[in-house]
């Protein structure tokens, strides 16, 4: 399956652009996919699919167990390799596990890679995971005070590199 979006109209004809590449496509837009979290503060969890600085996600402090996260439900299995985080000066996650479900109750750890330039984070599987559910836990939390506050202005989660198909 190729993803088609219209990209513009000529002379009466619509033109499309096709992405036929998992790694170029956030699956996280998908209208189906399901956010939640540990807790959050005022800014609910759905606001990581916001672009730009505008809205963001709030884990609050002190969460229950020492620990923001943040869970997906993709609805369907997905390849899942890359996750990039947009997060707030001083409440970012600097350190974090990475696990992945296909039931949402029994989850796997998945050794990743981990790099930040700024404010932006990204994080790599060691080796792509084909996975209904994605959850991230943030187990170092760089906010100055002590209060594990995680927050993150966007979030995008990308597969390996492949063809799509229809899960």
């Amino acid at each position: 399956m190729e993803l088609v979006l219209l990209a513009a109209v000529r002379e009466g004809h619509a033109q499309s652009v096709v992405f036929d590449s998992r790694e170029n496509v956030n699956i996280l837009n998908a209208s189906n996919a399901v956010l939640t979290c540990g807790q959050q503060s005022g800014s609910p969890v759905s606001n990581l699919r916001a672009a730009g600085t505008d809205l963001y996600w709030d884990g609050g402090s002190g969460p229950p167990g020492g620990t923001n996260w943040v869970s997906i439900n993709f609805k369907a299995a997905r390849n899942i390799k890359t996750v990039r985080l947009y997060q707030y000066s001083g409440s970012q996650m600097m350190t974090g596990t990475v696990s992945t479900s296909s039931d949402g109750a029994s989850w796997t750890l998945q050794p990743h890679s981990w790099a930040s330039n700024g404010l932006t984070t990204e994080i790599v599987l060691s080796s792509a995971a084909t996975a209904q559910y994605l959850r991230l836990d943030a187990t170092d939390i760089n906010d100055g005070n002590g209060a594990n506050r995680w927050i993150v202005y966007n979030l995008r989660v990308f597969g390996d590199t492949g063809a799509l198909t229809d899960p």
